[in-house]
């Protein structure tokens, strides 16, 4: 038996069939920032936005299916001004540790069991303030540049 999501309207109903992912995508995989990033901002001279952090965020990684997955989880990474030491864990484990100076991809190849993970970014230097650097007037503590955020296989 298969369930069809559906809805009703009024004395109608209607229901909709979910599309069948091919048998050789396996299982979605989803990742979206968590607590305690800056707002998202435009990236100058794109379409995508990015987020700056201070010393330490998350991104979670959510493997939708039943069984381990390899999956790469990439990101844009860029420090302001001067280089950055960048720390990635993947739930509480070492996975990478790099310095971040111009832009750059990160590619960080995992594996993801059934469920949610946590991915941490964290900066192991100072971040500095746009305003003490002669930068505008932004006195938040910025550390790293992120965008382009994506997962798969």
């Amino acid at each position: 038996m298969v369930s069809l999501p559906f809805q009703l309207l009024g004395n109608l109903v209607a229901v909709y069939r979910t599309l069948a992912l091919p048998a050789s995508s396996g299982p979605p995989l989803a990742a979206r920032s968590g607590p305690g990033w800056y707002e998202p901002e435009p990236l100058i001279g794109a379409p995508d936005r990015m987020r700056w952090l201070d010393r330490s965020e998350t991104i979670h990684a959510w493997n939708l299916g039943t069984a381990p997955e390899a999956a790469t989880i990439r990101f844009t990474a860029w420090s302001l001004r001067q280089p950055q030491r960048l720390e990635i864990r993947l739930d509480g484990q070492l996975v990478d540790t790099r310095t971040i100076v111009d832009l750059q991809t990160v590619a960080l190849p995992v594996t993801l069991t059934p469920g949610r993970h946590q991915l941490e970014l964290r900066a192991l230097d100072p971040p500095l303030r746009p305003v003490d650097l002669g930068l505008g007037n932004d006195p938040r503590p910025l550390s790293i540049g992120v965008a382009r955020v994506t997962i798969g296989r």
